[in-house]
C-alpha cells in the first residue's frame, strides 16, 4: 500500500472556507472584496499536503515515484476540470453571441493544458480587470500554478534527498529540510515582492512568485507531522496544546480579516499576501 496522509476534517473545513471566499469575491458580494485570498490558502494547503505525501513515500519506500505521483494528481483533477470546461463552453455557446464566446473564451486552449496563468500573465490581463470583464476561464490560472508546482516540486525533493543522504544521518533531515524550505521561502518571496513592484501581473499569476506559499505549507508539515524517526515525541506537551488553541483562532482571524478588508485597489500579492498565507499555516499547525 502506498503511503498517504490521514483524513483531516480541519483541512477540509479550511478548503471550504477558501472556496467560499473565492466564490463570494467573484459574485461581488459586499464585504468580501478580498475573497481572492482563498487561492493563497489553497497554495499553502497544497504545499503541506503534497510535501507530506512525497516525504511519507520517500521514508516508507526509499524513493519518490514521480510518474505515479503525477498520475494520481491527473486522476484527481483532470475529470472534474474537463467536465467544467465542457459545461462552460456549452453554456457559453447557448447564451452568448459568437463574438462574446470568442472574446471571453480566448483562454480556452490554455485552460485545458494548465497554462492559463501564462496566458493571463503575459497577455497583460490584470486579475481584477479580468474579473470585472467576466473572462470565462479566469479561475483556471490557479490550476496552472498548482500543476506546475506538481511538476517541479518532487524533483526539488529528490535532489535534496540525493545530496543530504550522503552527508547526514536520516534523523537530521528534519532540520535540513526546514532549511531548504526556508531558502525557497525567502527567494520566492523576494521575487514576489520585486515583481509586485515592477511587474505586478506576473507576480500574481506566475508559479515562482507563489513558491514561498507552497514552501510555507511544506515547512509546517516537516515541523509538526513528519513520520518515522523524525516524529516529535512530545506532541501532547502542554505548551503545544496551549499554542494550538491560540494559533487556530488567530489563523482564522487573519484569513477572514484579509478576505473582508483587502480589495482590488491594492497591489497583490506582496506583503499583504503574508496575512492569509500565515493564517492558513497557523490553522493547519493548530
Amino acid at each position: 500500500m502506498s503511503p498517504g496522509l490521514t483524513f483531516r476534517p480541519d483541512i477540509q473545513g479550511l478548503r471550504a472556507i477558501a472556496v467560499l471566499l473565492v466564490v463570494l469575491a467573484h459574485a461581488r458580494v459586499p464585504g468580501f472584496s478580498g475573497g481572492f485570498i482563498g487561492v493563497d490558502v489553497f497554495f499553502v494547503l497544497s504545499g503541506y499536503l503534497i510535501t507530506g505525501l512525497l516525504l511519507e513515500e520517500r521514508l516508507a519506500t526509499g524513493t519518490i515515484r514521480y510518474g505515479r505521483f503525477l498520475a494520481r494528481r491527473l486522476r484527481r483533477l483532470l475529470p472534474a476540470m474537463l467536465l467544467m470546461i465542457v459545461v462552460v463552453m456549452c453554456g457559453a455557446a447557448m447564451l452568448l453571441s459568437g463574438y462574446e464566446v470568442r472574446s471571453q473564451a480566448a483562454s480556452f486552449p490554455y485552460a485545458v493544458t494548465w497554462t492559463s496563468n501564462f496566458f493571463f500573465a503575459f497577455g497583460e490581463f490584470d486579475y481584477f480587470a479580468a474579473l470585472r470583464s467576466e473572462d470565462l476561464f479566469l479561475h483556471t490560472w490557479s490550476l496552472g500554478v498548482e500543476e506546475q508546482f506538481y511538476l517541479l516540486w518532487p524533483w526539488l525533493l529528490v535532489l535534496f534527498f540525493a545530496v543530504a543522504s550522503r552527508t547526514h544521518h536520516e534523523s537530521a533531515l528534519r532540520g535540513i529540510s526546514l532549511g531548504l524550505f526556508a531558502v525557497v521561502f525567502v527567494l520566492s518571496l523576494a521575487l514576489c515582492l520585486y515583481l509586485a513592484a515592477y511587474h505586478p501581473i506576473q507576480s500574481f499569476y506566475m508559479m515562482p512568485s507563489r513558491g514561498w506559499q507552497f514552501a510555507l505549507g511544506s515547512a509546517v508539515y516537516v515541523a509538526l507531522d513528519l513520520a518515522g524517526p523524525m516524529r516529535a515525541a512530545d506532541a501532547a506537551d502542554a505548551r503545544r496544546v496551549l499554542a494550538s488553541r491560540m494559533l487556530g483562532p488567530l489563523g482564522l482571524l487573519l484569513i477572514l480579516g484579509s478576505g473582508s478588508l483587502l480589495d482590488d485597489d491594492i497591489v497583490y500579492p506582496g506583503y499583504y499576501a503574508l496575512f492569509p498565507s500565515f493564517g492558513a499555516a497557523f490553522v493547519i499547525a493548530a
